[in-house]
């Protein structure tokens, strides 16, 4: 993980042949497009909906056809979509090459492109394809935030607001702003929890606090993923750990994240994606995480029926139809 000028990353992209990119960002930068104009971009217009079967076969012809081979690294440019996307296609294509991160959003500097998780959707929920496949390299340039749209920074913050739960240290340096030494302490974190439990079979598992309720509150609801996560997490503790509630809510409110719902959400939809949670056990209990206090989380274990139960028995039944 290296910390980067946006001078350094484009010196970068001239040592690299091949991207993907997210294609706000060549419009946005145009000495950045400059130099990918002479390379092999294939660019994505809004990524999330890129996730697909058919933009992944479109890539990854587009790649062979420009010769491709082993000894190369796929290199995305964008948010936690172009990685995702990214990472599958270096994941498979040839059976694996090397691929590199130069993430563009918050929520991917400090999540979404650390720690080898690849996907693309399907109907049936998010990430459902994918692979485990590490990026080389992870180049962070903070000069992009500079023209993050407000809602993306949101959904950044959300998946900020986790990591200020789930780590004591992250909590003590946060001072109400987004720094330098934030996201690479956000990143190292994450980064730490992967190197020790690659496959999220133990402590990587903690990552997924807020993300069972946030993946279906983000489908139901048309929501950002990372401000989804935010109020999957609030719900948790309504239902779990109440003490916590009144610290969550003054740190959302410092980072200006509303953990109000604009509209109803359907009660069958919500409950068809958590059915379909990765996080499943069987056909009848799932695993959630539960916030103990600042840097204390634990996996519990809960049956489908009682977790519905429990939310629909809570103030919380207000948010469905």
């Amino acid at each position: 993980m290296q910390k980067q000028t946006y001078s350094q990353i484009l010196d970068l992209l001239e040592l690299h042949k091949y991207f993907v990119v997210d294609k706000k960002i060549i419009q946005l930068y145009p000495k950045l497009a400059n130099i990918l104009d002479k390379k092999s971009a294939f660019l994505l217009d809004h990524p999330e909906s890129c996730k697909s079967f058919e933009i992944y076969k479109s890539a990854t012809e587009f790649f062979l056809d420009k010769g491709i081979t082993r000894n190369d690294s796929l290199i995305a440019i964008g948010g936690g979509a172009t990685s995702d996307l990214t990472g599958f296609i270096a994941s498979t294509i040839l059976r694996g090459i090397p691929w590199k991160v130069i993430p563009t959003t918050l929520l991917s500097m400090i999540d979404a492109c650390i720690g080898g998780k690849t996907g693309i959707n399907t109907t049936a929920g998010k990430n459902l394809i994918g692979a485990f496949h590490l990026p080389a390299e992870i180049f962070i340039c903070k000069d992009f935030l500079e023209t993050l749209p407000e809602e993306e920074l949101i959904s950044g913050k959300g998946e900020l607001l986790k990591y200020l739960l789930l780590s004591r240290q992250i909590f003590d340096a946060f001072d109400g702003t987004i720094s330098d030494e934030l996201i690479l302490k956000c990143a190292e974190y994450k980064n730490q929890l992967v190197t020790e439990d690659l496959h999220e079979r133990g402590v990587r598992r903690l990552l997924n606090l807020g993300h069972t309720f946030g993946h279906a509150i983000e489908k139901s609801a048309s929501l950002s993923h990372g401000r989804a996560v935010a109020i999957g997490t609030y719900w948790i503790i309504i239902l779990y750990r109440p003490p916590l509630r009144e610290e969550f809510k003054r740190l959302s409110e410092t980072l200006k994240i509303d953990l109000k719902l604009e509209k109803l959400i359907s009660k069958d939809s919500f409950r068809n994606f958590v059915l379909k949670d990765k996080k499943r056990l069987n056909q009848n209990e799932l695993e959630i995480i539960v916030p103990a206090n600042i840097g204390v989380s634990e996996v519990k274990q809960i049956g489908f029926e009682q977790l519905f139960s429990d939310l629909y028995q809570s103030e919380l039944n207000a948010c469905f139809k």
